[in-house]
């Protein structure tokens, strides 16, 4: 990137990106070209290619200042590349141009650029991220063995041998069903081989020898804005978009790892850009418990796992897919 505000530096950062650009033609930095009244004139970058089989000359003038391109500066380099017939005329503006000089540029076909990431303009990629996700809510039913009526507990107060049941449950999502995007109900019965005792947090025991978990599977969207921190390319003042060449590298602000629970802040910029992108997660409830604190289920029950579609839910979402 731009090393201590150098225009010497920067017109090589816009060289080496745009060879990045054209990768078959010739880029030179800082050339000496005749123009038709036999004058040499200085360029800050010269590209030389073939288009259509058409020899092409491109030249670009580089400016490193604090203040904003405006109109003298673009009227001046219209005569300069016009003087030596350029095919192709761009200008990268380290902080960015005026309006009025925006609409001169553009009325005679030159390109106004600025690099990734300045001073006068944010870009941001916008992730839509498809979060498929236990619900937060989950049903534990218990099955006395002197066949009175069941009973529903609040998971979170139950404790086998001092451990939450609830993590029985989470480690059986989490590591049979890792990637799951089937919407709907799930539910796990424990048939323990014989009688069990369970604990909750008020010290009552319970004892039985079947329990059953219902949770539901959902998918949520959540929106995102990631800043592109530096990287090769420009912005398009004119199409206000960025251009990025094949192979060039681009580097973005840290993803927050807890974007599910995370909230966004306002974002408040004089020019925001986004690209869209799709992401998906996959969410747990409580992540992976401590394996070493869990008896394995396998050695004290036979274990029924089923699965009820919610089609309403799945067409619903899967249209906010498309849409979104």
């Amino acid at each position: 990137m731009i090393k201590k505000n150098s225009g010497v530096e920067f017109e090589k950062e816009v060289a080496a990106i745009q060879q990045l650009f054209d990768k078959n033609a010739s880029v030179e930095h800082n050339q000496l070209l005749v123009d038709r009244f036999g004058q040499r004139r200085q360029f800050d970058v010269v590209i030389k290619g073939k288009f259509a089989g058409i020899d092409c000359l491109c030249v670009i003038e580089c400016k490193n200042t604090k203040s904003l391109v405006g109109n003298p500066e673009i009227e001046a380099f219209i005569t300069k590349s016009r003087d030596i017939n350029a095919n192709l005329k761009i200008i990268v503006s380290k902080n960015g141009f005026t309006k009025p000089s925006l609409i001169k540029a553009k009325d005679y076909g030159i390109q106004t650029y600025s690099l990734l990431a300045n001073d006068r303009v944010r870009v941001f990629f916008k992730f839509l991220y498809c979060i498929f996700a236990w619900s937060k809510t989950c049903k534990l039913q218990f099955e006395p063995l002197d066949g009175s009526t069941q009973c529903h507990l609040n998971i979170s107060d139950v404790k086998y041998k001092g451990v939450s049941v609830l993590n029985w449950f989470v480690y059986y999502l989490i590591t049979r069903c890792p990637k799951e995007k089937r919407l709907g109900t799930y539910v796990l019965k424990i048939k323990f081989f014989k009688e069990q005792t369970f604990t909750t947090d008020t010290n009552k025991k319970l004892k039985t020898s079947v329990i059953e978990y219902t949770i539901t599977r959902e998918l949520f969207f959540k929106e995102k804005y990631i800043e592109v921190t530096e990287g090769d390319g420009y912005f398009d003042w004119q199409k206000e978009q960025p251009k990025y060449p094949q192979g060039g590298n681009i580097k973005v602000e840290v993803i927050n790892p807890d974007i599910v629970l995370s909230e966004e802040p306002a974002i408040e910029v004089n020019q925001l850009v986004t690209e869209k992108y799709n992401f998906f997660l996959h969410c747990f409830l409580d992540g992976l418990p401590n394996i070493n604190k869990l008896p394995k289920l396998d050695s004290l029950a036979s274990i029924d796992f089923s699965f009820s579609p919610n089609l309403q839910m799945q067409k619903k979402d899967l249209s906010r897919l498309l849409i979104g």
